[in-house]
């Protein structure tokens, strides 16, 4: 069914073969006039203790949800309408649908997706800012294997100094303490976490994937908990195949199963994104349980497996579902 919903938007965008002659609800969606994925930058976006990130308003960030969810659905009018509500502008360029905030400097989340021919994969990017070279392997990422979606972060984790009510705490912007609100690995009132929760529930079979960036050597991969997975679970089949692009670094996982090296290294039990894939009762303060969902990947990285982007990409392209 959803692959039904996506091919009537791409109609209805004119990424099908339907002009804006005969297609008024495309004259609605303008083209974009940059690139979609490559224009995609840190310049604008709020630095470490400005406080210049501003969430969203609740009633923008349900506006950005309905305007996710019409596009699914090919109705691209109301997703017109709904975007600019939310303060996003909307646009199109072949089968990518991009929403970026009106104003850069607030901080909020830029999301594409991919109307059709789209791999089951959604590419969330929380620090792009912090963790060097994770924007340009997120981006690097969607466009090579064809995946379903980006969601990249428009501010720095550490931008404001105000807390986030959500469970966990951390030193990477100074001494430790809560996460801050800014965090959007670690808060659920944002619009990155919006996107999330709209594609995670529209395309329910989709592997998600966290792009962190990490002191350590190697990478260290989780689904979220640390609790036992299956030797076939994603988080097994990209530990392997990341481990063969590798193969003298340490690629360790926080989830065991045969064959598995477990090392319990930055396991991502309280990324909400994470929390919210695997069903957790309250994404901001409950971790999720033992038996999670097999969608979600938490991807730590050292600084020179991320300047490896690419042989991480080709991992990635072994592993993730056809289309």
């Amino acid at each position: 069914m959803r692959s039904a919903l996506a091919a009537a938007l791409a109609v209805a965008l004119g990424c099908g073969g339907a002009t804006a002659d005969n297609d008024a609800p495309a004259a609605q969606v303008p083209l974009c006039t940059d690139a979609v994925v490559a224009s995609i930058d840190n310049a604008a976006a709020p630095a470490a203790d400005s406080n210049d990130y501003a969430a969203a308003p609740a009633a923008q960030l349900a506006d950005l949800k309905a305007s996710v969810q019409a596009a699914i659905a090919g109705d691209s009018g109301e997703a017109v309408r709904r975007a600019a509500l939310a303060d996003y502008e909307l646009c199109r360029s072949g089968t990518l649908v991009r929403w970026r905030p009106t104003d850069a400097a607030v901080g909020r989340a830029t999301i594409v997706w991919r109307s059709s021919a789209a791999r089951g994969l959604i590419v969330g990017a929380p620090h792009p800012q912090y963790e060097t070279n994770t924007l340009d392997e997120a981006r690097l990422l969607f466009e090579q294997v064809s995946a379903r979606a980006l969601i990249v972060s428009g501010t720095h984790r550490c931008a404001n100094t105000e807390a986030t009510s959500c469970s966990g705490t951390t030193a990477v912007c100074g001494a430790s303490g809560p996460y801050r609100e800014s965090d959007m690995a670690h808060v659920v009132g944002s619009a990155f976490q919006a996107a999330h929760e709209v594609l995670i529930a529209a395309f329910a079979t989709d592997w998600v994937v966290s792009l962190h960036g990490m002191a350590g050597a190697g990478a260290s991969l989780s689904n979220g908990t640390t609790g036992a997975i299956a030797a076939g679970a994603p988080v097994a089949r990209l530990a392997a195949a990341i481990a063969q692009q590798f193969p003298s670094d340490a690629i360790t996982t926080c989830n065991d199963y045969a064959g598995a090296t477990v090392d319990h290294r930055l396991c991502g039990t309280t990324n909400v994104q994470g929390r919210a894939v695997n069903g957790s009762a309250d994404v901001c303060t409950s971790a999720a349980a033992a038996n999670a969902s097999e969608r979600f990947v938490h991807l730590e990285q050292s600084p020179d497996v991320r300047v490896a982007r690419q042989r991480v990409v080709e991992a990635f392209a072994t592993v993730v579902p056809s289309l």
